[in-house]
Parts: C-alpha cells; structure tokens; sequence
C-alpha cells in the first residue's frame, strides 16, 4: 500500500541552491511512494535579498507552513545567521529539525550539533524515514 500523505518540507537553502540542497531535492525524488512538497520558496527575485525584515517573514511562512525542516550542515558555517533564525523558528513552532550531516564527511559544527535534531548521514532512505519519524 502506496503512502498518499504529501509531507510539506522546508529545506535550508540560503537562497541559492547549493548542490547539497539539490542533492537533497534529488534524494528526495527517488525516494519510492514519498510524496512530499518543498514549501523553502526559491529565489524567483521578488524578496529583496538586502530586505532582512522581509526575509525573515518569508522564512517564518515558510516553516509555519512546514511539517519539517532540514538543515543542511554543510552550510552552517557561511550562514549560521539564517540556519540559527530558522531552527530557532521551528522550535518556537514546534517543527522537527532534521541534520543533514556534510557532504563531505566533515565534522558538524559544534554549535549546530548543541542545537539538536536529528541527525542523517547523505541516504534517501535515512532522510526519508526520518521526516516520516518526525512527523
């Protein structure tokens, strides 16, 4: 029997897709009977990227909209700012965190592993049990 739930998904994504956010997105394709939405809008132009207060609005529809957020740790580094903003978000919402380790096997931030959430290693399997756990 074929899961019919759609699980709505904010993935972290700096407004510009990374190549871990599209592995993410791909993970996430291949996954068989997983549907799911991505409500983490892209950046279509219509936010002001030097607008904070507008950013931080977008952001906080987004993951009020959201069954889960995915944290990409490999970006936590170049924009602890947004990634902290949008956990903290989730928290105050009571959205799961999910931790996608690095890429490239590099240790997670210590600060971003004090924050918690799950923590998943670079599989389609891993990450998609554990929205599934979360929600």
């Amino acid at each position: 029997m074929s899961d019919s739930r759609v699980y709505k998904i904010f993935i972290s994504h700096a407004w510009n897709y990374s190549s871990e956010y599209l592995k993410v997105k791909e993970f996430l394709q291949e996954a068989k009977s997983f549907n799911f939405q991505i409500v983490s809008a892209p950046n279509t132009g219509s936010i002001d990227p030097d607008d904070k207060a507008g950013l931080r609005e977008s952001i906080k529809k987004q993951i009020r909209y959201s069954e889960v957020v995915v944290i990409l740790a490999g970006m936590y580094s170049y924009n602890t700012e947004w990634l902290d903003f949008e956990m903290d978000f989730a928290r105050i919402w009571n959205v799961p965190i999910i931790i996608v380790k690095p890429w490239d096997n590099r240790s997670i931030p210590p600060a971003l592993a004090a924050r918690g959430g799950e923590l998943v290693g670079w599989s389609t399997a891993l990450l998609v049990s554990a929205i599934k756990n979360a929600v």
